[in-house]
């Protein structure tokens, strides 16, 4: 592993978790729902981006940038983005709080919606 691909990494990683954190802060007002709204839209959002970034990168990118580019956008950008830790921080405090319905609820559909946005964005 070379070094700048640690570095695109890194940046790319950075500039994810300032994007997750803003997002989580304009959907605040939309956080009175019974199940962390914020976090299932980032994951599911991010869900959706993996896809058009893994079906466009080989179409938009020449082979000899692919990696650099997979590397900020994927493992970086959007894995900097999407938290799955959240997610089952949020899901196991729903629990902890005696709401399993609303637990269950916010795991399934962050689930199946980001697994379907992902499907829209790389099958289409």
């Amino acid at each position: 592993m070379s070094g700048a691909i640690i570095l695109w990494v890194a940046l790319g990683g950075a500039l994810g978790s300032v994007l997750r954190y803003a997002m989580t802060l304009l959907m605040k007002p939309a956080t009175s729902y019974p199940f962390p709204l914020a976090i299932m839209a980032v994951n599911v959002l991010g869900c959706l981006c993996i896809g058009l970034v893994a079906r466009k990168i080989p179409v938009l990118v020449s082979e000899s940038y692919q990696l650099s580019v997979k590397a900020f956008m994927i493992t970086g950008v959007l894995g900097g983005f999407t938290t799955f830790s959240s997610f089952a921080l949020e899901a196991g405090q729903l629990l902890e709080k005696g709401q399993p319905f609303w637990a269950m609820i916010y795991i399934f559909s962050t689930v199946f919606i980001g697994l379907a946005a992902f499907c829209v964005a790389y099958f289409r």
